[in-house]
């Protein structure tokens, strides 16, 4: 059985400062062109470890040859809707403590029709991932509820990345609150929770008024993470792993691969969180949002397990 994410694809112009940024002048930087998006880095990082995966997401067709054929070597099977608009754009300036802020033009992303997926796409999909950042576009929003109505009538779990807190400021919190109520997984760190939050009221740290029925998994970025059940109680927890943080970006889509990842195989929420732990952190030891080199991989991999075994 295979997961499909349906989400946005960018081009990543990734700007690496040293020091914090000011205005005004000149900066120095080490500056990287990549294949980025959350959509697409979850499900190749999903599929980089094991779980088949499909995508589902639009570009401009000029484009298509190049992006399609990553998704060929990460082996994703993708649909990608051609439409004559540019392909997404980010700027990712990246600080040198490796934290990072975006500067995002969504062009074709936000002209993404779920009319596209095609019947055999979905013949084997039992999980589907939707991301946040779609939810920006009105005529998206109301295809995705038509889409997990469809979804939730053939027993296909649905889960959801909020992305973005900005995102949930800029449209109001009732669209992203509209579609938790119907995930089993709602991936946010906690501004984003807090932001479609009912009033933004905290009831306890960590923990929020909310909509999924479902479970949250909370990201705390460094501090680690955990799971929270639709009564507010935390059900599982994870710590943070200590690394040399390079490019926090795409740390959260290599996390919900790695829990999910975990999760397919365990059914069990500690083990899913500590697994999606590593891989963020592994994420954050490189430039770019996708995964590295199989002996990168490896070796950090290794080093982590010591880590988690010595603590």
């Amino acid at each position: 059985m295979s997961l499909l994410v349906i989400g946005d694809i960018m081009f990543d112009i990734v700007a690496r400062i040293d020091g914090p940024p000011f205005a005004g002048s000149d900066h120095r930087a080490k500056i990287s062109f990549l294949l980025g998006g959350s959509g697409a880095n979850q499900s190749i990082w999903a599929s980089h470890l094991g779980v088949p995966s499909k995508f589902c997401g639009c570009v401009h067709a000029d484009d298509y040859e190049t992006i399609i054929d990553q998704f060929v070597e990460y082996g994703v099977n993708a649909t990608l809707q051609q439409v004559a608009s540019h392909s997404g754009r980010v700027v990712c300036i990246v600080s040198d403590d490796g934290e990072r802020s975006f500067i995002t033009d969504r062009g074709a992303n936000d002209l993404l029709q779920l009319k596209f997926l095609s019947i055999p796409l979905m013949n084997d999909v039992d999980h589907v991932h939707i991301s946040g950042h779609l939810l920006y576009q009105e005529h998206i929003y109301h295809d995705i509820i038509d889409f997990i109505a469809k979804c939730k009538s053939k027993n296909i779990m649905i889960s959801m990345d909020i992305g973005s807190a900005s995102f949930v400021r800029d449209v109001g919190a009732n669209r992203f609150n509209v579609i938790a109520e119907s995930c089993d997984f709602l991936f946010a760190n906690n501004d984003e929770l807090k932001a479609i939050s009912n009033d933004n009221i905290i009831k306890n740290e960590g923990q929020h008024q909310h909509s999924c029925h479902g479970i949250i998994i909370l990201k705390n970025g460094a501090d680690g993470a955990c799971c929270v059940d639709s009564y507010n109680n935390i059900i599982a927890e994870s710590n943070g792993v200590e690394v040399s943080v390079v490019d926090s970006t795409g740390a959260g889509d290599a996390f919900f691969a790695g829990f999910i990842s975990a999760y397919r195989k365990t059914k069990d929420m500690t083990i899913a969180l500590t697994e999606g732990v590593k891989m963020g952190a592994l994420c954050c030891t490189m430039v770019g949002a996708r995964p590295g080199s199989a002996e990168l991989m490896l070796g950090f991999i290794r080093c982590i397990n010591h880590y988690t075994n010595d603590n």
